[in-house]
């Protein structure tokens, strides 16, 4: 990719949140790569919606593209501050490049999980 005048430009991680809020409950969609140039943005969101009390997060990562420990350490971190402060953290199941990093790190087994919307998720 070039910048006018022809002169090459970093492309820097293709990261967006969207979030939806229904009631007490937030979904937070995550897509794109979930790296280390993204996961300030990813903790800073998080602990904005968290600020406002909320009685479940919904982490929705069906377009999530990519994770590094960097995205793992943040989601980590949030399920820490779920348990700690009373809501709960739940994720929506991600494509399988990404799952197959979440279950060769044993983190699938720390986080709830489930396959879509529906299953508990906002």
């Amino acid at each position: 990719m070039s910048a006018p005048g022809g002169s090459p430009r970093a492309v820097l991680s293709r990261f967006a949140i969207d979030s939806r809020e229904r009631g007490d409950a937030f979904r937070l969609s995550l897509s794109g790569e979930l790296d280390i140039t993204a996961a300030g943005e990813f903790d800073s969101h998080i602990r904005q919606v968290e600020r406002r009390n909320p009685s479940a997060i919904t982490l929705d990562l069906r377009e999530l593209t990519f994770i590094d420990s960097s995205g793992l350490r943040s989601i980590l971190t949030a399920q820490a501050r779920a348990g700690s402060g009373g809501w709960d953290l739940v994720i929506v199941e991600a494509p399988e490049p990404v799952q197959r990093v979440l279950r060769i790190t044993g983190l699938e087994r720390h986080l709830t999980i489930v396959q879509d919307l529906d299953d508990r998720a906002v």
